[in-house]
């Protein structure tokens, strides 16, 4: 589940949230729960908050020397597995 003040999404597939954070479609401030009792904001959530950090800013993002942090497939991918999990899928 996905909330952003008192509106709740119920059902939030978890492949669409890396792609809604980065189309900032999702905010650090929007809270994510898998019971709906306990909440945690996105940008302080273990799994997240790496995609809410500031971004260094080059003079061209398509700059080819900038690459990925190391692991962040095999973070994307646990991220994608837990929250599988968490919708029941």
């Amino acid at each position: 589940m996905v909330r952003r003040g008192d509106k709740v999404a119920r059902y939030f597939p978890a492949k669409w949230l890396v792609s809604y954070i980065k189309a900032n479609k999702l905010l650090g401030s929007d809270e994510i729960s898998a019971d709906g009792i306990k909440w945690v904001r996105m940008d302080r959530h273990r799994q997240l908050a790496p995609f809410f950090a500031p971004r260094p800013t080059s003079k061209d993002d398509s700059d080819p020397s900038v690459s990925p942090p190391p692991g962040l497939g095999d973070q994307l991918t646990e991220l994608a597995d837990m929250l599988r999990e968490i919708n029941g899928q």
